[in-house]
């Protein structure tokens, strides 16, 4: 899988993973439960899974990631719950990188801070331009998904 942290060194991706949590959700799994708080940053390894916002009795498609994405990076850095949920739409291998496991690298690495934590301003930053980009088009053509 390739590494979706910009600006850190290939060694120390390698040592992101091997800190990692291996999970695998069968589709229709909830990954990530809204107003929870996640234990970490997750990265799809593989598969499908999608972003929603309970809305009004409504569940309303955020975002669709794939291999390589990343979510929960906002609740990991503000130590808050989550706003969205995630579902895996396909079966799913993800991978949880904990607190824990970024402080023993920035024990072990401190340049890594700033590697790591720059790349997470990357990712939101794109996730940003893209969100921003959507101001002015019809909502209808936003993918709403009744609750039932």
């Amino acid at each position: 899988m390739q590494n979706p942290f910009k600006f850190l060194r290939p060694a120390e991706w390698e040592l992101l993973i091997a800190k990692a949590e291996q999970r695998i959700y069968k589709a229709e799994d909830t990954i990530l439960k809204q107003g929870d708080k996640p234990s970490g940053i997750y990265i799809v390894q593989k598969g499908k899974a999608k972003v929603v916002k309970d809305s009004f009795g409504f569940q309303l498609a955020v975002a669709e990631y794939g291999p390589g994405a990343i979510f929960g990076e906002m609740s990991f850095i503000e130590a808050e719950v989550a706003h969205t949920a995630v579902i895996a739409e396909e079966p799913c291998g993800v991978m949880i990188v904990g607190h824990g496991a970024v402080q023993e690298i920035i024990n072990q690495n401190p340049g890594f801070y700033g590697r790591f934590f720059q790349s997470l301003a990357y990712i939101l930053s794109q996730r940003l331009r893209a969100t921003t980009g959507l101001v002015g088009q019809d909502p209808s053509s936003w993918n709403k998904v009744n609750d039932g």
